[in-house]
């Protein structure tokens, strides 16, 4: 009987246990769950600085779309360092700390305020800080911010935290990818800050179009099309067109500068096509002889018609099964300037980057400016983390640096008595290191 009593008390015993270390297990899961959730929400608005607001302008008071940026969302613009965050490696924990500003949308979608975020560990406990900063473009909204949204002596979120890391991300494809370049940066062409390329033409080529390069080299103006002709029967009788392709610059540049694309990566072309007078009107233009231009006839660009594409050559030929891009010309200072293409290839290739132009209307006879003009590839969704590097931290004046970051890989454990349950999340935060057309 007293052989019965123990086995059968120990037998409890075991299963309160198992019990009790099974409802520990998931509670520690379920906090570790739910506090990665809120970290992810919050930390990928990190680099958030743009919106886009309405104002009345001139005598009609009509209305203008304007593009805003939050200057202060950036940690160190002066010294060149454009990111957004600043993280605090600890190597005597498990703790990190992560500094990072974003700006705070109203129910309008109009910046209310830049917030200063930062999430760290103290005691074992995890915590969430919040400071509104004063901003220059933000200043109309001041009074629209709810000060509640934001605790300036920190919130706590999470108990009995056993471990806090982020591992950032590097640029490039990881080692396993099929360019296998995870030190390479995504800013492919031009290389360095300089901005400075050249558009030429075919060596040999005569007549057609002209690009005109400014003094840096980082802006070129377009003119000089032919221009063709189309019958009442609209059959064209002639196809005259001229193709710029993208080179090094330099007073030597001849030929186009080729590019290694790989199969299973994304790629992108981004320019701007300035206009910032009415009509599009640049009298600094080369492609203005007389300085007194009362309208750029290029306004009078007609789609479907006339013809502006951006994409691959090979042999000075586009390539059949990678389509080009069209875009056109601003047709006012409220057209669209910004332009952006995302592409992939379906095997590798070896190509040049080049611009057709084609004009059936009086267009032929103005001027296209483009500047800025860089091609990338896409690391955004392509998140490298070197787990051989555990320490990983780039800083402002590293290469890479801290704006190259695009995803964190975050590890929150929590120990619900014992019993320690580690979340892993990735967090993209796309908006790091991001520059809006016209900042540099």
């Amino acid at each position: 009987m007293g052989f019965i009593v123990v086995v059968a008390g120990r037998a409890f015993s075991d299963s309160t246990g198992m019990r009790l270390r099974s409802q520990n297990m998931l509670n520690s899961a379920e906090e570790a769950g739910r506090v990665s959730a809120l970290l992810k929400e919050d930390i990928s608005q990190m680099g958030a600085k743009s919106w886009g607001a309405s104002s009345a302008s001139g005598a009609s008071s009509a209305s203008t779309f304007n593009f805003e940026i939050a200057d202060e969302v950036y940690i160190k613009p002066i010294n060149g360092d454009y990111s957004s965050y600043e993280l605090t490696r600890n190597s005597s924990s498990s703790y990190d700390s992560l500094y990072f500003r974003k700006v705070h949308y109203d129910a309008n979608g109009i910046c209310g305020r830049v917030l200063e975020v930062e999430w760290y560990v103290k005691d074992s406990v995890l915590y969430r800080k919040c400071t509104p900063l004063q901003s220059t473009t933000c200043a109309s909204a001041v009074g629209a911010f709810d000060f509640n949204e934001c605790n300036s002596s920190g919130v706590e979120m999470a108990r009995n935290v056993s471990s806090f890391r982020f591992l950032p991300s590097k640029p490039g494809a990881p080692q396993n990818s099929i360019s296998a370049s995870p030190s390479s940066a995504s800013l492919m062409f031009p290389e360095g800050n300089s901005r400075a390329f050249s558009l030429v033409k075919k060596v040999g080529t005569t007549g057609g179009a002209i690009a005109y390069p400014n003094a840096l080299g980082t802006s070129y103006s377009l003119c000089g099309f032919p221009p063709n002709q189309i019958p009442t029967n609209g059959d064209p009788t002639t196809t005259e067109h001229t193709n710029f392709y993208i080179a090094e610059y330099g007073p030597s540049a001849s030929g186009c500068k080729t590019f290694n694309f790989l199969k299973g990566e994304e790629y992108a072309i981004d320019f701007v096509l300035p206009c910032n007078t009415p009509a599009c009107i640049n009298n600094a233009s080369p492609c203005v002889p007389s300085g007194d231009e009362n309208f750029n006839p290029m306004t009078l660009f007609q789609p479907g018609n006339d013809h502006l594409s951006v994409g691959l050559r090979v042999n000075d030929k586009p390539i059949s099964d990678v389509p080009d891009f069209l875009f056109y010309p601003p047709y006012n200072m409220d057209g669209q300037k910004a332009w952006h293409f995302e592409f992939n290839v379906p095997r590798n290739i070896t190509a040049c980057l080049g611009i057709t132009a084609a004009f059936y209307s009086t267009a032929a006879a103005g001027h296209i400016d483009i500047q800025n003009f860089t091609l990338s590839r896409k690391t955004d969704d392509i998140y490298n983390f070197d787990r051989t590097v555990p320490d990983y931290n780039p800083q402002e004046n590293t290469t890479p640096n801290r704006a190259s970051v695009k995803a964190f890989e975050l590890t929150l454990g929590i120990n619900k008595k014992g019993e320690i349950n580690t979340a892993v999340t990735v967090i993209p935060v796309t908006n790091n290191g991001i520059l809006p057309p016209g900042v540099i």
